[in-house]
């Protein structure tokens, strides 16, 4: 086994010299290019030169990228050949010659396929060195993190964080859930009601109208809904009524215009010679001829 141990800590050796040298070398290209355009600053600059040095720089780029990403990957085969489950290799915290796995932290996983530790999703947990999460009880202190309004916890338990929450309206336009949660439900919007701002609040619809289908519908001319939440609109057959003529109508009683024109028929004067002032004088001359005739 120590012998997997040299050869890994060499390579490891190898490839962070490597990488010093090359950071170095990019340092110097760097600072030779601001040398030299800071000396040739309002005369002839040799731009081909600095071309050269900054195609050197981008290729010296180039091989950085590639040792990080084979510093990783040997990262990645140490963790999974010589640490349990739960641990991960601590490659900024091992001696010479020895491969030193420390526990994955609270609310992180590492199974003996993953090459690092992993967060939990929403709604789940771990403690310290656990090789998988486990669901919190609904409303628990040991949740970590919340699904946002909306939203829901998912069934995964290797689910990838911040995105294993799934949204209320893939179960129906019903579905709903107005607060931070860790619930594997939503909430029904009852009927009457319609869902809104992506699925976070369900709401009445108003007097005048009803729902259907999830939305909130005026009443027809002739109906009326005199209360929220109504799912279908109540017939209105009273002529005096605004219901009776135009839509989100909210009662089917005498509409307050036709109660001010009888009460100034009946009471105070006839209306019609408002309107009309020589009104009057055509009853009365429609009487004559009726008299006559």
């Amino acid at each position: 086994m120590i012998n997997i141990h040299i050869y890994y800590y060499t390579i490891m050796s190898k490839l962070f010299m490597t990488f010093v040298i090359i950071f170095a070398i990019a340092s110097n290209i760097e600072a030779r290019i601001r040398m030299h355009r800071s000396s040739n600053r309002g005369y002839y600059c040799n731009y081909e030169f600095v071309r050269n040095l900054e195609k050197e720089k981008d290729i010296l780029s180039q091989h950085k990228e590639y040792l990080l990403e084979n510093n990783n990957y040997l990262n990645k085969i140490i963790t999974i050949n010589n640490c349990k489950p739960g641990t991960m290799f601590a490659k900024n915290n091992t001696k010479q010659y020895n491969i030193n796995c420390v526990p994955c932290p609270e609310n992180h996983y590492r199974t003996a396929t993953n090459h690092s530790c992993y967060h939990c999703p929403e709604g789940y947990y771990s403690k310290t060195g656990w090789s998988e999460c486990k669901k919190a009880e609904r409303n628990s202190s040991n949740v970590h993190t919340l699904c946002e309004k909306g939203k829901i916890i998912g069934d995964n338990k290797f689910g990838i964080h911040t995105l294993s929450c799934i949204e209320c309206y893939k179960f129906g336009d019903k579905k709903y859930m107005p607060y931070k949660n860790n619930h594997d439900t939503c909430l029904t919007c009852p009927d009457g009601s319609i869902v809104k701002y992506g699925a976070t609040l369900c709401e009445e619809c108003p007097v005048g109208h009803y729902e259907k289908d999830n939305k909130c519908v005026k009443c027809e001319v002739g109906t009326y809904s005199d209360k929220p939440g109504m799912t279908q609109c109540k017939v209105c057959t009273n002529i005096k009524s605004i219901a009776y003529l135009s839509t989100r109508g909210y009662n089917c009683n005498n509409s307050i215009f036709h109660n001010i024109v009888e009460t100034f028929n009946e009471n105070i004067i006839n209306i019609d010679s408002i309107l009309n002032p020589l009104y009057p004088f055509y009853m009365k001359a429609y009487h004559l001829y009726q008299t006559i005739n």
